[in-house]
């Protein structure tokens, strides 16, 4: 018997990293919940970190008041 692995492309990440960013989980209750890898989901998320934060992203958060 053979084991097939799936291959998700960058949108499919992009898609759940937002989805987990939404949510209150951690990463492993999201990938859990979504049935997605962990260690892969690991991977894509350390990319988008790594990524340039363009003006939308970086004010994305309100900010907090003291």
């Amino acid at each position: 018997m053979s084991s097939v692995r799936e291959r998700y492309d960058e949108a499919f990440w992009r898609a759940h990293h937002e989805a987990w960013v939404q949510s209150e989980l951690n990463q492993r209750e999201c990938c859990e919940a979504y049935g997605v890898p962990l260690k892969a989901f690991g991977n894509w998320r350390a990319k988008f970190k790594a990524e340039p934060q363009t003006p939308a992203t970086q004010g994305a958060l309100p900010a907090r008041r003291a």
